[in-house]
């Protein structure tokens, strides 16, 4: 699956301790850059120092995605 993100920047939400976590890594291994949201930044943050140390990019946002400002956020970090 090496290379097939490779270029591509990748949004997920709810990035939990488990499925979360398991597709943002299988994304980076892909070559994807990432922005990892959910509403508990810590185990975020955690994350995404593990997939820059694999020379991916990754940028951690709390977001709460009902709430309609935190997603507007989401969007332009993304876009930053």
């Amino acid at each position: 699956m090496s290379g097939l993100l490779e270029g591509k920047v990748v949004v997920i939400s709810g990035v939990g301790p488990a499925l979360g976590s398991t597709l943002a890594r299988r994304c980076a291994g892909a070559g994807a850059d990432l922005v990892l949201a959910a509403r508990t930044v810590d185990r975020l943050e955690g994350l995404a120092t593990e997939i820059t140390a694999t020379g991916r990019r990754a940028l951690a946002v709390g977001t709460d995605i009902t709430d309609d400002a935190q997603v507007e956020n989401l969007v332009k970090a993304t876009l930053a």
